[in-house]
C-alpha cells in the first residue's frame, strides 16, 4: 500500500520498503514515511534473527541426538556392540531423528549428508539383505565402532562451529536492527514534540 502523501515526499511504502536511507533525501521524508521505513526494516531483521535462533537451536538439539550415540559406540569399543537389547534400533532411530533435523536446518546441508552415510554404513552392517529388517547374532566390531563414532564426532564438532559462527552473525544483526531503532528514533524526533511519543514506541 502507499504511504498518504504528506507534501513532503515522493516516497511510497513499497519503496521505503526496499531502500535504504543512505540512497534517499532523508530531508524530504516526513514522520509517515521514516516510520514506515522502520517497520519494513524491522520486519526484515526480525524474521532474519528468528531463522537464526532457530537454526542455533536445531544444530543443538542435532549435537543432543547424536551425543548418546557416541556414547554408546565408545562404551562398546572393547567387546563390539551386539544386536541385543534394541541397540541397533535406538542406534537407528537416532541417527534417522539427525538427518530429519539437518534437513531442516538452513546451511546443514552437508550434515545431513554426511549423517546419511553414515546410518547407511551402519545399515549395511546391521540389516538383512532386503536392508528391511536387523539381522540377529550381528556384532559391530571395534574398527567398524571408532571409524563411525569417530565420523559423528567430526558432524557433532561442525554442528558446534556453525552454532557458534551464527551467534556471531546473530549478535550483528541484532546490533544493525538497534542502530535502525535508534536513527529512526531520531529522525522522527527531529519533527518536534507531537512526534516524540511516537518515536518513544518504535521498535517495541
Amino acid at each position: 500500500m502507499n504511504i498518504q502523501a504528506t507534501g513532503r515526499s515522493p516516497y511510497s511504502y513499497s519503496a521505503l520498503n526496499s531502500m535504504a536511507f543512505g540512497s534517499c533525501n532523508v530531508a524530504e521524508l516526513g514522520p509517515d514515511e521514516i516510520i514506515a521505513y522502520c517497520k519494513a526494516q524491522l520486519g526484515s531483521f526480525d524474521t532474519r534473527i528468528r531463522e537464526s535462533f532457530n537454526a542455533q537451536n536445531q544444530l543443538r538439539e542435532i549435537s543432543g541426538v547424536l551425543s548418546p550415540i557416541i556414547g554408546k559406540f565408545g562404551a562398546s569399543l572393547s567387546d563390539g556392540l551386539k544386536s541385543e537389547h534394541h541397540e541397533f534400533e535406538q542406534v537407528d532411530a537416532g541417527l534417522t531423528k539427525a538427518i530429519e533435523l539437518a534437513h531442516a536446518t538452513p546451511g546443514a546441508e552437508l550434515r545431513a549428508k554426511e549423517l546419511r552415510s553414515i546410518r547407511e554404513n551402519f545399515r549395511e552392517k546391521t540389516h538383512s539383505k532386503d536392508g528391511k529388517v536387523f539381522r540377529d547374532n550381528v556384532k559391530l566390531k571395534t574398527e567398524e565402532l571408532r571409524e563411525m563414532s569417530t565420523r559423528l564426532e567430526k558432524v557433532q564438532s561442525d554442528c558446534g562451529s556453525d552454532a557458534q559462527a551464527g551467534m556471531l552473525k546473530l549478535q550483528s544483526v541484532m546490533s544493525e536492527r538497534q542502530s535502525i531503532i535508534q536513527l529512526c528514533t531520531n529522525l522522527i524526533s527531529t519533527f518536534g514534540d507531537s512526534t516524540k511519543a511516537i518515536a518513544q514506541n518504535v521498535g517495541h
